[in-house]
C-alpha cells in the first residue's frame, strides 16, 4: 500500500479515536436535583434562620463556592473550575432547612429536551453532593432525617 495513503489513514484513525474519547468524557447524566434538606439540633429543636445561613456559608468555603447574592432566606452561589467550567445555584432557606436549585452553567453541557429530565456533565453532580455534605455541620446541626423521631 502507498505510504501516503497509510499516513492519511493513520491520521484519520487518530482523529476518530480522539473525537470518541472527547465525547465519552462529555457524556451527560441525569442532573441531581436534591430534595429540601431539613435541619435540626440533635435534641430535635429547629435552629434559627441565622444558624442555617451560617451553615450554608461555612459549607460553601471548603470547595470554593462564592456567594454572589445574599438576601434573607435566599442566596445565589457559584463555583468556577479553572475559569472554564461554572455552575450557579440558588439556595432558599428558612429556620428549618434549605433547598438547592440549579440556575445556570457554562461548559457543563446542561440540556433539557422536550419534557425529559435535565441532563448535565457528571462533575456538576459531584460538586452539588460535596456542597450538600459540607452544609451539614456535625455536632451543631444535622439533617432532620438523621434525628431520631420520638
Amino acid at each position: 500500500m502507498n505510504m501516503k495513503i497509510m499516513k492519511w489513514m493513520a491520521v484519520l484513525l487518530a482523529l476518530v479515536m480522539a473525537a470518541s474519547v472527547a465525547q465519552a468524557r462529555q457524556r451527560n447524566v441525569p442532573m441531581l436535583m436534591p430534595e429540601r434538606v431539613e435541619m435540626k439540633y440533635m435534641n430535635g429543636q429547629a435552629p434559627s434562620l441565622e444558624l442555617i445561613r451560617k451553615a450554608i456559608l461555612i459549607g460553601c468555603q471548603p470547595y470554593g463556592w462564592v456567594v454572589e447574592q445574599d438576601n434573607p432566606g435566599q442566596m445565589q452561589i457559584s463555583y468556577s473550575k479553572q475559569g472554564k467550567h461554572r455552575a450557579v445555584l440558588n439556595i432558599t432557606y428558612d429556620a428549618t432547612g434549605y433547598l438547592l436549585r440549579y440556575v445556570s452553567s457554562e461548559e457543563l453541557y446542561y440540556e433539557q429536551l422536550d419534557g425529559a429530565a435535565p441532563t448535565i456533565h457528571p462533575t456538576y453532580n459531584m460538586w452539588v453532593r460535596n456542597l450538600l455534605a459540607r452544609i451539614m455541620i456535625p455536632g451543631e446541626v444535622v439533617p432532620g432525617s438523621a434525628v431520631k423521631a420520638d
